[in-house]
């Protein structure tokens, strides 16, 4: 009986052995937004940044995975803007275009063997959001855009991941997330028949933690026992 377990456990170990689940935090840089959105900041504001991340290792070369970001887009003007409808905007205070920007993308990377780990470098295609409050604006913010943008995501990323045990490794990860967000609202301006929309450029940086579920040594194991059965029944 052990021995018959063990031969119906071992695809799913093999599989499992696999997987590597991960989290990490950081900042979050943003370019300046394109198109119709009126409050654009010159100056770049640092954002917090979270990630979340699951990969299933194809091979010892490529990965395949889903990742989600989490982040906030911002900006900071050099001057007084005064848009058309006269609304003004101080230098000293932010424009929220997403208090919090959530990014869904399926990614693969490729992977080259490294001391103790494996760097790594791919493409990520997906969909992002924006959500907040847009009514509320606090004490250091001059604008917020309307709740609920939305739209397709095309990205890059690169980083490294470095074993300290058997199932641990620590990990640091440089992203580029290039988002096309609509509203279904007008953009604020004298264009008002026109609903909002903007293009902008995100680059999180973040450090974190992957378990393996399985490490080589616990696959070797089960092939082990599966070829000494008198040893295990």
């Amino acid at each position: 009986m052990k021995k018959t377990f063990l031969f119906l456990l071992l695809p799913v170990c093999s599989f499992a052995q696999k997987i590597e689940l991960g989290v990490g935090a950081g900042i979050s840089l943003n370019s300046k937004p394109s198109e119709n959105l009126y409050f654009k900041g010159e100056k770049t504001t640092i954002n917090p940044a979270a990630t979340v991340q699951g990969f299933y290792n194809i091979n010892e070369r490529w990965q395949a995975g889903l990742q989600l970001h989490f982040s906030s887009l911002s900006g900071k003007s050099t001057v007084t803007n005064i848009d058309s409808m006269g609304h003004s905007s101080s230098e000293d205070k932010r424009f929220v275009y997403a208090k919090t920007n959530i990014i869904g993308c399926a990614v693969v990377n490729a992977r080259f063997p490294a001391q103790n780990g494996y760097v790594y470098g791919g493409a990520a295609l997906g969909y992002g959001v924006s959500r907040h409050d847009s009514k509320t604006l606090k004490s250091k913010e001059a604008y917020r855009t309307p709740d609920g943008g939305k739209g397709a995501v095309l990205g890059l990323q690169v980083g490294y991941v470095r074993g300290i045990t058997k199932h641990i490794a620590v990990s640091a990860e440089a992203a580029f997330r290039y988002q096309q967000l609509g509203y279904d609202t007008h953009a604020g301006t004298n264009t008002v028949t026109e609903n909002l929309k903007y293009s902008v450029m995100s680059f999180p940086v973040t450090v974190g933690i992957r378990y393996q579920l399985f490490t080589s040594e616990t696959r070797e194991k089960e092939r082990q026992d599966l070829m000494n059965p008198g040893e295990t029944e």
